[in-house]
């Protein structure tokens, strides 16, 4: 597997990609996955992720969503104040601007399937993930325990999208935790309501026992039976849709 590091422009200023190829890519095409980040920065949690899925035949890149306060910036898991700070600074159309500026990089990329660029996020990047669902020709868009989508949350920058589910163009997986109280059933409810009125292609799966970030490996949150669950369903929600030359 070959990495590399990019540099993309917004309107913002530069923002750096981590890109992740597949093996065996000659002469063919293949699709491509945005892979975006928690609230702690592109780090080796969401580097592992893209690992994965380069594994799994996918070009997949990260795009770090807080280069506006500078490059490289990783946030230990535990300082939960410089978190918040940082995701009080976020606004939904910056993340949009993000998404939009990712996605035109890799139409433009030779050796991706059109077709086949999609989307996946944990935490503030699920936010993101169903954020260029409705912004965005997305092929897919999966959210891993995405906040924010349907209540605002105090000191939160990024504001609701609910209401613009009805732009929505391509098929959604949403994963939740049973457990995570920052999510509650309630606001799971709602969401699929809303997707259900609005007539989209979707799935929503809410795993037993866990809490929020329960995919996140080697932390606390961890739950390895719900996790490894939820790799299954999102490789099964994907072959359908993926289209390999």
């Amino acid at each position: 597997m070959r990495t590399e590091k990019t540099t993309l422009e917004t309107r913002d200023g530069p923002m750096d990609l981590h890109l992740f190829y597949p093996e065996n890519t000659e002469n063919k095409t293949i699709p491509a996955i945005i892979v975006l980040q928690e609230a702690f920065g592109v780090n080796a949690n969401i580097r592992a992720i893209c690992e994965k899925f380069a594994h799994d035949g996918f070009l997949a890149v990260a795009p770090e969503l807080f280069h506006r306060l500078g490059n490289g910036i990783e946030i230990p898991y535990s300082n939960i104040p410089e978190i918040m700070k940082i995701l009080g600074s976020l606004l939904t159309d910056e993340l949009a601007e993000d998404m939009q500026v990712t996605y035109q990089f890799l139409r433009n990329m030779n050796g991706v399937t059109i077709g086949s660029i999609g989307a996946i996020g944990f935490c503030m990047g699920g936010f993101t993930s169903i954020l260029g669902a409705c912004r965005l020709p997305l092929h897919f868009s999966i959210s891993c325990y995405g906040g924010g989508i349907s209540n605002h949350r105090p000191g939160i920058g990024f504001t609701p999208i609910i209401d613009e589910f009805n732009q929505i163009c391509c098929p959604v997986f949403l994963l939740y935790g049973e457990k995570d109280h920052s999510i509650p059933l309630e606001q799971v409810d709602l969401i699929r309501g809303q997707l259900k009125h609005d007539q989209q292609e979707y799935e929503i799966k809410v795993y037993r026992g866990a809490g929020h970030a329960f995919m996140r490996e080697g932390e606390h949150a961890y739950h390895p039976e719900a996790a490894q669950e939820a790799w299954k369903d999102i490789r099964a929600w994907l072959k359908p849709l993926i289209n390999k030359d």
